[in-house]
């Protein structure tokens, strides 16, 4: 698997990378009818969006999210690929004028400190000198710890990968699948019959790389 982009975490107004989504917590809990995707396909960010989070006194708060937003069962006129919209806050959780309490999550966030000593081509394996473990209880931050690249290398290997802290997003096949009928209408009605194979062709192309995607996470995952 490829190496990913991390979500970013602001903790002290220092911004660092995160090892860990909570995002994906909500979306399995609360909307599992939406799909992220990037504006053109990333084999560095499977999971299709950034997101950018805050401690503030002790509470996690999710402060942006940048990316698109598809949904699963909309009918055969809905196509996923080409009516994604930006992922606002608002999108995702109704109205808002600001940033989120992550009351959703419950887990522990795990930020990577100092230098990379070395980058590893694989999820977010590279190796840093220290990393720090913050456990979160419904949004709210509780015990914090510093450990070793070695300390950390022992932790992981011990814990089981929970879809909240897991950098692989399993789309549905069956999705895909819609995707691909409704994208072959698609450009049948906007094309009309003798042209619609070349928009056809770009977005086959399209999905034959979220196949492969598939493919890789059943192999990974």
């Amino acid at each position: 698997m490829t190496a990913q982009a991390t979500d970013l975490i602001l903790i002290d107004g220092v911004q660092h990378n995160l090892f860990t989504n909570p995002l994906d917590a909500y979306r399995e809990k609360y909307r599992r009818d939406m799909i992220f995707l990037e504006d053109h396909p990333n084999t560095g960010c499977w999971r299709g969006y950034v997101a950018e989070w805050e401690i503030d006194e002790g509470r996690l708060f999710l402060l942006k999210v940048v990316g698109n937003i598809s949904y699963k069962g909309r009918g055969s006129d809905y196509n996923i690929f080409h009516d994604k919209i930006p992922a606002t806050l608002s999108e995702i959780f109704g109205p808002v004028s600001g940033r989120v309490p992550a009351t959703w999550y419950s887990g522990e966030l795990r930020v990577p400190l100092g230098e990379m000593v070395e980058y590893v081509h694989a999820g977010y394996g590279s190796r840093y000198p220290k990393y720090l473990l913050i456990s979160v209880e419904n949004g709210v931050c509780g015990e914090q710890k510093y450990v070793s690249h070695e300390e950390y290398k022992e932790l992981m290997a011990e814990q089981d990968q929970d879809s909240s802290n897991n950098v692989e997003i399993k789309m549905d096949y069956r999705s895909v699948k819609k995707a691909f009928k409704a994208d072959r209408k698609y450009w049948s009605r906007r094309l009309g019959k003798s042209r619609w194979s070349e928009g056809f062709i770009a977005s086959w192309v399209l999905i034959i790389f979220v196949m492969l995607l598939i493919g890789s996470l059943m192999i990974w995952g």
